[in-house]
């Protein structure tokens, strides 16, 4: 019977340990890389934290304001942010917007791309509104999150929120 571990024991457990030690740093590093981006940057694209600037300006905003959301992604962190206490819609069809417009609403139209701008406003015309205003979300690295503009009846155009 031979005492201890033997020399080939020793360097399994050796090189175990150091392949181990080998994935953990690796893994820190890139850990870190990862949340230094995201520290900087927010988020990027859909997983922006413009989302939650977004929903946070909406608490402010009238409680007669919709905002709609005709795009995946705005919708469900919305009502969870806002604690479903904001009127919202998803549907951007002219039946829709029509209805509010004869109702007196204000909408507020939150979309991804800034090419897709004229489709909306060509949407938000045939509807009833006419677009008072709009803007855009930036991530913090001060490149666009997303887009949004704002419309009125015409009897409601002139106020200023």
């Amino acid at each position: 019977m031979h005492g201890g571990l033997g020399g080939g024991k020793v360097w399994r457990v050796s090189f175990s340990v150091a392949l181990c030690l080998l994935f953990l740093i690796g893994n820190t590093l890139q850990q870190r890389a990862f949340f230094l981006k995201l520290e900087e940057t927010g988020g990027v694209g859909k997983f922006s934290d413009a989302i939650n600037r977004m929903a946070d300006n909406a608490m402010s905003l009238p409680e007669q304001v919709v905002h709609v959301f005709p795009e995946w992604g705005f919708m469900m962190p919305f009502a969870f942010l806002t604690g479903n206490r904001r009127l919202y819609e998803t549907d951007l069809s002219v039946e829709i917007l029509g209805r509010l417009a004869r109702e007196g609403k204000i909408v507020r139209i939150y979309y991804w791309d800034a090419a897709d701008t004229g489709k909306y406003k060509k949407i938000v015309a045939e509807s009833g509104f006419k677009v008072t205003t709009d803007g855009q979300y930036m991530q913090r690295d001060h490149n666009v999150a997303f887009n949004w503009m704002e419309a009125a009846s015409s009897d409601q155009s002139g106020k200023d929120w």
